[in-house]
């Protein structure tokens, strides 16, 4: 309800009603849970759309501690969007060095995952690329290419020894 008070305009209003859901969530759900920490997640956003990034960078901190504390499914599927949306806001905002620590985190967490189908490490590792690339970092996209490559190779050599007829 508060994105939608944020599309009208109405900012004020957005704010109020985003800060309470959280605060719900942390009351129902607790503050060490996935439910809460999904909840900061969608507030870290929300205060980045409104340009309030320190508080939106710190938001985003406190959800992928939350987040790597837990075990849940929900915590481990959602972990890679925080720490990309995190280590992304970080480059923009001139913190290279530590959006690079985040990301390389990420990246060794894709890359041990055996749930995470090849599409979704390919997506991750492209992703990561990109944000070199166009972050004027060509040294470290062009390996993340060609591993994200690679992963795609693997996965059509796996479809194909596994229905050799397709």
């Amino acid at each position: 309800l508060g994105s939608m008070y944020w599309m009208m305009g109405r900012l004020a209003e957005a704010d109020t009603l985003q800060v309470r859901a959280l605060e719900l969530q942390r009351q129902l759900h607790g503050p060490k849970s996935d439910v809460y920490a999904l909840a900061l997640m969608s507030y870290a956003a929300f205060l980045s759309r409104r340009g309030a990034y320190s508080a939106s960078l710190r938001a985003y901190e406190e959800t992928i501690a939350l987040l790597e504390a837990g075990t849940s499914s929900l915590s481990t599927g959602s972990l890679p969007g925080a720490m990309q949306s995190y280590a992304s806001m970080l480059w923009q905002a001139g913190q290279q060095a530590k959006a690079i620590k985040v990301y390389d985190r990420l990246l060794a967490r894709v890359e041990k995952d055996t749930t995470t189908p090849a599409t979704g490490k390919a997506g991750t590792i492209f992703g990561v690329a990109s944000m070199y690339h166009y972050g004027g970092r060509p040294d470290l996209a062009r390996p993340l290419f060609d591993k994200g490559i690679a992963v795609y190779e693997a996965e059509a050599a796996r479809m194909a020894k596994a229905n050799p007829k397709d």
